[in-house]
């Protein structure tokens, strides 16, 4: 069979989703894995068989295979070296005829199929060594150590919902109005006439969505909870798996409460839940987004399209989700929610309607989205985006507040601010200001809110929460800012005294 059977495209073609994995196992969850990888498998093999049936040989076939689906990945690298020279019509047809006049070269030239099928196996049992590897470094990485929290609890009776809400990139209305030129100020004294407290001069304590996300949802910083972590490493496995498993829904399930997540489709940002998790709805997962991307058929408009609405309807179902849980349960709830936006990508407009298309779709941000839009196309984007959020904000808490006879407890947050400023590798080129300003509204009861004040930082929240709620004894930290780099995310600067 090795000598006869032209298999290696396919396992060439599982060679880039399986390096692609590998190299962010803590951040796709292996269920993401299986419908891509046997997705590329039939069609490479469906492929061949064509070819081979066409070409009257098993051998040039499989090399023509080959090259075919060498070409499908490289379209991106492909359409980058030539997108500032043409058109992206003209880009996709120069890279048709390229790959058509190699194709005809493999087929003509190549009369090699056992070699071609023993490197691919030696290549692809290497690909899913690095798989098992980078799997197994997931399930080896210590949790954070947290503090038992719970062990000494004296929870109040009829204790109240809770809906922990994320709003990724949602700056402070001082903050958005120097830096975009954005006002929600008429946003504010809404949530102020529902009786939420604003906090005024509020600060993340870090400016990356998981590492500020961690230490909010475990209480202290990642300096405390995880000592010996590689400061040179990029590797989030333990962040991920702390937010998936933190202290705050430890605590409060242990107290009584059902511990719900509802997810934006980013996997690295995996709340706790126990019976409900709103991922996304069915559709591509980032996973294959990013694999689409590669090649051309994730530059088509239509591709583009689908993959911004399929962004806009995992916002919109976290919305309604929410709207479904306004009546209280015979248990009380903690719900965590993320919502990624107002943020790019900047999926909505104003009322809600697709935003404009500002490229291909990306979920990156700062200084990685500004190559390839202006700054101010993002300054309209995030303002567009805002406006849209914030009215679907207010009726959410419109139907929660209306189903509920006792107020339940509802957090929005920013974990970092915008960042049409921000560097993403240099802290010199970076607004810290901006960036490190995040929107902080809560509806609390009066014991908490008697605690809190204009400069409370996100690692504080659930310390006073749980302390009044719980009965727990949870000093309050030392209210800290820090930078670091996305390619080296454990690498602090304390950088509070500047962005006060």
């Amino acid at each position: 069979m090795i000598s006869r059977v032209p298999f290696y495209p396919a396992l060439f073609a599982i060679l880039p989703v399986l390096a692609l994995y590998a190299s962010n196992a803590d951040l796709f969850p292996l269920a993401q894995l299986w419908r891509p990888v046997i997705v590329v498998v039939v069609a490479s093999a469906v492929l061949t068989a064509v070819l081979s049936l066409v070409l009257r040989s098993a051998v040039r076939g499989g090399a023509a295979a080959l090259v075919a689906i060498l070409a499908l990945y490289a379209y991106s690298t492909f359409a980058g070296w030539v997108s500032s020279e043409t058109e992206s019509s003209t880009a996709l047809l120069y890279w048709l005829i390229a790959s058509l006049l190699l194709m005809a070269l493999a087929a003509w030239k190549v009369r090699v199929l056992r070699g071609f099928n023993v490197l691919a196996l030696a290549m692809t049992a290497v690909a899913v060594g690095q798989v098992t590897y980078a799997r197994n470094s997931v399930s080896r990485a210590a949790a954070a150590e947290r503090s038992q929290v719970a062990a000494n609890a004296k929870p109040k009776e009829n204790l109240p919902d809770i809906y922990y809400i994320v709003l990724d990139g949602y700056g402070r209305t001082d903050q958005l109005e120097r830096a975009l030129g954005y006002s929600n100020r008429d946003f504010i004294e809404e949530l102020e006439k529902r009786g939420f407290f604003i906090a005024k001069r509020s600060v993340p304590n870090y400016c990356q969505t998981q590492l500020s996300v961690f230490s909010s949802v475990n209480m202290d910083y990642i300096q405390s909870l995880l000592p010996k972590l590689d400061k040179n490493s990029d590797d989030r496995t333990p962040i991920v798996n702390g937010i998936r498993e933190s202290a705050v829904a430890s605590a409060f399930r242990s107290c009584g409460y059902r511990v719900m997540g509802i997810g934006s489709g980013f996997p690295g940002v995996p709340f706790a839940t126990d019976d409900l998790s709103v991922v996304n709805r069915p559709g591509l997962t980032l996973l294959e987004t990013y694999l689409l991307q590669m090649t051309p058929f994730g530059a088509t408009q239509r591709a583009v399209e689908s993959l911004f609405d399929a962004h806009r309807n995992r916002a919109l179902t976290a919305f309604e989700t929410l709207e479904e849980l306004d009546k209280p349960a015979a248990t009380p709830r903690l719900v965590f929610v993320h919502i990624l936006g107002p943020r790019p990508p900047f999926a909505f407009d104003r009322d809600g309607n697709p935003g404009k298309r500002l490229g291909g779709y990306t979920i990156a941000d700062a200084s990685l989205l500004l190559n390839g839009i202006t700054a101010d196309q993002y300054k309209e984007g995030y303002a567009d985006q805002a406006t849209f959020i914030n009215r679907r904000l207010l009726q959410m808490i419109d139907r929660l507040l209306a189903g509920h006879p006792d107020p339940p407890i509802i957090i929005l947050q920013g974990d970092h601010g915008s960042k049409v400023g921000f560097d993403m590798e240099s802290l010199e080129k970076t607004d810290l200001k901006e960036a490190f300003s995040i929107l902080n509204a809560l509806l609390v009861p009066d014991s908490i809110r008697a605690r809190l004040t204009d400069e409370l930082a996100p690692v504080n929240t659930f310390r006073i929460i749980a302390s009044d709620l719980l009965g727990l004894d949870l000093p309050l930290r030392p209210a800290r800012a820090y930078y670091s780099t996305h390619n080296r995310p454990f690498v602090f600067t304390d950088v509070t005294d500047r962005v006060r």
